[in-house]
């Protein structure tokens, strides 16, 4: 067979070959295979600017954020240095360089992170938005008004996500932020009666996560000697914790004395196990030990028990549920600069909706209250701080609280968020 030129050559090979890949612009994400590498790149932002509290610098902006100016300009007193943070499920996960004083910066820089499920994940870039996307395809690049703040633009970003196959099981499709509701009632059955001398008169329950602390009071405890169950009737307990799939909430029984601290005995469940924002019951082992603050630290399995000296003396009856995401209950850990900066972007986009919609019911019963008066003002004012208004409107005061911030983080720095590498 003659070849003339610009023919293509035959290859018997070719029907061997994979299939191409799928147009990730046209085809969505496999809904069998949730999880995968999502991809975010900022590339730039358009027509920045600063808000000017005594006015604008449009003409036509007429209040509208996003809304494009006159004409863009590089010169002026207002221009931003602008930086941007990528939040994935309330996690802070990469931040860019600095742009100086631009009002069309480029960026060109993001990151890709493994998401667990990609029909739950929640993608915050700081220039804010949050929306859902990918219904039409694994792709997409877009403009987004900036909104949720104290400056205008429209920032072009791209998200790519692509599935790896990869079942995991429902517990492990979750958020790795979350808060642990405890709720009651917290029911303790106690077999070996010889191993809990403070059976009768009833104990105190200490529950901590990795990031926080409560305690059941000893007053809230019904204790049945007869058949050795203790039962405690509280308020519901809410833990913030941060890494989830890392961490545990254990219990610890028997600390109410005044010189010894330790426990006499503990449960630990463990968070991997538990699956998103549903309530379940589940049955965990109260064990004694030598080393309880060694033990605390494993998963009791029979791998355990070969490895560590310990008894079970009993059962734990816990009804756990795990709220996935930040909330209000997160503000008193958000310590370092990236867990405070992704608590400022939940609390403008959710947060402040949350408290409003929550003190809106404070008149229903015909009379507001004077603590009911305090968290309406107290709600107020933090709107007023977050928009840089009020006394936040004045430079002196912005610098002494990040002065105050810079403080508290060089006496309990902590990992910063992953950069764009130089």
């Amino acid at each position: 067979m003659e070849m003339r030129p610009g023919d293509k050559a035959p290859n018997p090979a070719a029907h061997d070959l994979p299939p191409p890949p799928p147009d990730v612009q046209r085809t969505p994400p496999d809904p069998k295979w949730p999880s995968g590498i999502l991809s975010v790149i900022v590339h730039q932002i358009n027509n920045l600017e600063r808000q000017n509290l005594k006015g604008t610098t449009g003409e036509n902006r007429e209040g509208q954020a996003g809304q494009d100016t006159d004409e863009p300009s590089e010169e002026g007193s207002n221009l931003p240095s602008a930086y941007c943070e990528i939040v994935v499920n309330d996690d802070l996960v990469y931040k860019t360089r600095v742009k100086q004083y631009s009002s069309m910066p480029f960026f060109e820089a993001g990151t890709e992170v493994f998401v667990r499920n990609w029909n739950t994940a929640v993608v915050r870039v700081v220039v804010r938005d949050s929306r859902r996307i990918l219904r039409e395809g694994s792709e997409v690049t877009r403009l987004y008004s900036i909104q949720e703040g104290v400056g205008f633009g429209r920032a072009n970003i791209s998200l790519l996500f692509r599935s790896v196959k990869l079942e995991l099981p429902r517990p492990a499709l979750g958020w790795d932020t979350a808060t642990v509701e405890i709720s009651k009632p917290l029911s303790l059955n106690i077999q070996d009666k010889s191993k809990a001398g403070w059976l009768t008169k009833g104990t105190n329950v200490v529950v901590s996560t990795t990031d926080s602390t409560d305690q059941i009071s000893k007053a809230e405890v019904a204790v049945d000697s007869a058949t050795g169950k203790l039962t405690w009737e509280f308020d519901q307990l809410r833990l913030p914790v941060y890494t989830r799939y890392a961490s545990s909430v254990y219990f610890e029984f028997g600390t109410g004395r005044l010189f010894d601290r330790k426990p006499d005995a503990i449960a630990v469940l463990w968070l991997k196990d538990v699956p998103d924002d549903e309530e379940t019951t589940i049955d965990v082992p109260v064990v004694v030990g030598k080393d309880l603050k060694q033990l605390r630290q494993n998963v009791l399995d029979d791998f355990a028990k070969k490895t560590h000296d310990y008894q079970v003396i009993g059962t734990l009856k816990v009804q756990i549920r795990v709220d996935a995401g930040l909330d209000m209950d997160h503000e008193k850990n958000a310590k370092s600069q990236a867990r405070r900066h992704a608590f400022e972007a939940y609390d403008h986009i959710e947060g402040e909706a949350q408290v409003a919609e929550k003190l809106s019911h404070a008149g229903d019963d015909g009379v507001i209250d004077k603590q009911e008066r305090k968290a309406i003002k107290a709600a107020h004012d933090r709107q007023l701080e977050n928009r840089q208004r009020g006394v936040a409107g004045y430079k002196p005061y912005r610098t002494m609280k990040w002065i105050k911030q810079g403080i508290k983080g060089r006496i309990s720095p902590e990992k910063p968020a992953k950069r764009e590498r130089e």
